[in-house]
């Protein structure tokens, strides 16, 4: 499990207010989509060009388009390109492993956040497709360049961003907010704080300077995908964010139904895409997938999850002294460091060309569409 054992009541009373909050800026352009055919028109376009191409067209937009660039005004480039190499320094196989086995169980671990997901009918059906759609956005990202302004990973994370809107929009007959700002900080958490610590447990170090870096570069991207400055910008390292998870996970039901099977879905698909890519058989893969979700998670929640026992549990000490060998000369060796992330360059190039077309991007396009998305078919 991540996070401290006695949450901070410093956090209560913020999260208490905020977990009745989505996203008033984006949920606002949908509102507007709904009511203009011209200012649903604009979305797809206005993404991309950005607010002084939508003049008083789309007050909605615009004005998520503005506060969009004045987050990214206030990030230097030089910042952007520390945090992308410090990600990309730690390699595409090691953060495939980290999102899958790390992240992403730990979101299903939390069981209003998963009946969300399965509701979709996305990652349960259709596991491996929404893994690359998930990945084609991350990669865009964390490429260099890719969070500036109108650069490609900026503009999938305001369509991520509204996406986000739409699923809020269907379930709000439910009488909640979902996808509300405590489970947007929770998910942010799942792509910085939970991976780096699953990392680590594998042997992948970072120095103070690299995790500010990262941590720095990540806020700029949960500030993009609508997450609240009082969550996010209060997180600069490890002991804060590990805080915030802990009084977080605090307020969440477990483990329930959706759980098991959304993470037994993520592990069969994620075997899948690993045996395509390295000389494993499926059910190698899958077995290696199951003692990396353990090393990660802690036999309890694994345990509770469904996780596989294997016999693999001595390849985790192999990996972790090899991985602690890595980073020791990519430290000392500066052309060792290019030389990884060149190598996961071209691998996440690769991959968002093999996923031209996602949920996100569609819906950019109809953001007057009504339900729940769902993934392409592949």
């Amino acid at each position: 499990m991540y996070g401290t054992p006695s949450p901070d009541p410093r956090w209560t009373a913020l999260l208490d207010a905020l977990q009745h909050v989505g996203d008033p800026l984006a949920d606002a352009v949908l509102d507007e989509a709904a009511r203009d055919p011209a200012a649903a028109a604009l979305v797809d376009d206005g993404l991309a060009r950005g607010s002084s191409a939508i003049g008083d067209r789309s007050l909605a937009l615009r004005a998520l388009l503005e506060e969009a660039e004045r987050e990214s005004a206030a990030v230097s480039g030089a910042l952007l390109d520390r945090g992308s190499s410090a990600y990309l320094a730690i390699g595409h196989l090691w953060i495939s492993l980290s999102l899958g086995p790390g992240s992403l169980v730990h979101t299903y671990s939390a069981a209003p956040i998963a009946r969300v997901l399965t509701a979709t009918g996305n990652l349960e059906r259709m596991a491996e497709r929404r893994i690359l759609e998930t990945g084609a956005w991350l990669t865009a990202c964390v490429l260099p360049g890719g969070m500036s302004v109108g650069g490609r990973g900026y503009v999938r994370t305001l369509q991520v961003r509204l996406l986000h809107a739409r699923v809020r929009r269907a379930l709000a007959r439910e009488g909640r907010v979902a996808i509300n700002q405590v489970e947007m900080a929770r998910t942010w958490l799942d792509f910085t704080y939970v991976p780096f610590a699953a990392l680590r447990r594998l042997g992948v170090t970072f120095s103070a300077e690299e995790l500010r870096d990262l941590y720095a570069f990540w806020r700029h991207i949960g500030r993009l995908v609508g997450v609240d400055e009082r969550l996010c910008g209060a997180v600069t390292d490890d002991e804060t964010a590990a805080a915030l998870l802990a009084a977080i996970d605090a307020r969440f039901e477990g483990v329930c139904a959706e759980s098991r099977a959304l993470t037994e879905a993520m592990l069969d698909a994620l075997a899948q895409i690993l045996a395509d890519k390295l000389p494993l058989t499926k059910p190698m893969a899958f077995a290696l997938l199951n003692e990396v979700t353990r090393r990660f998670q802690g036999d309890a929640l694994a345990d509770a999850l469904g996780v596989r026992h294997t016999r693999l549990r001595p390849l985790m000490d192999a990996l972790s002294a090899y991985n602690r060998g890595r980073c020791w000369l990519q430290r000392s060796f500066a052309p060792a460091r290019q030389w990884t992330i060149r190598q996961t360059i071209d691998v996440y190039e690769q991959g968002i060309e093999e996923v031209r077309e996602t949920p996100f991007g569609q819906f950019a396009k109809r953001p007057a569409e009504q339900g729940l998305p769902r993934s392409l078919t592949a």
